[in-house]
């Protein structure tokens, strides 16, 4: 977050100091059970609030954000955060492509034939009606970045990846075509 002491993250950590300094307090008094919403209300608290705060501190932060603003809005199911992204670029990674075809006679060891760049143009079909049917539900906007939301830094660098095959110079290629920031 931001090294700033009027950040949300700031607010918020001090906020729940000032809560569990108030909760310790009467718990050395005898108070036992507690309501976080209470005890909120009592200190005058609106979490809310700073919690859309700091997401948008946490939004405007990221590599593919260009601004992120909060907008205090007291019209129910109005939007009180908005966000502009930075523009996506378009990147193309290509790699020649061998294609193999397993015979199923062995039977202990499979047989691999390797076939010849001008039979592997024929099997482009064959191959990205694979892809096609292989995504998972959730690969559609993002493709196979859909899977490295853990990884914030390659996530927000690269949006989405899609793969296919492509005939180019009369060869079967690999293509991953990437939206990138």
């Amino acid at each position: 977050m931001k090294e700033n002491n009027h950040s949300a993250e700031c607010q918020l950590l001090n906020s729940l100091k000032e809560m569990a300094q108030k909760i310790a307090e009467q718990s050395h008094c005898g108070e036992k059970d507690f309501s976080f919403d209470e005890t909120a209300e009592e200190i005058q608290i609106d979490f809310p609030a700073l919690l859309r705060k700091s997401l948008a501190e946490v939004l405007a932060m990221r590599k593919d954000v260009e601004t992120a603003e909060y907008s205090p809005a007291d019209v129910p199911y109005q939007p009180d955060i908005t966000v502009r992204t930075k523009p996506l670029q378009k990147l193309w990674l290509i790699s020649p492509l061998k294609v193999s075809v397993v015979s199923e006679e062995s039977q202990y060891i499979p047989d691999y034939e390797i076939l010849s760049p001008e039979e592997a143009v024929r099997c482009q079909r064959e191959i990205n009606t694979f892809i096609e049917q292989s995504a998972e539900p959730g690969e559609e906007h993002r493709g196979l970045m859909a899977y490295y939301l853990e990884d914030s830094v390659l996530s927000e660098k690269i949006f989405s990846a899609f793969p296919y095959a492509e005939v180019i110079d009369g060869k079967l290629m690999g293509v991953l075509k990437c939206q990138v920031c």
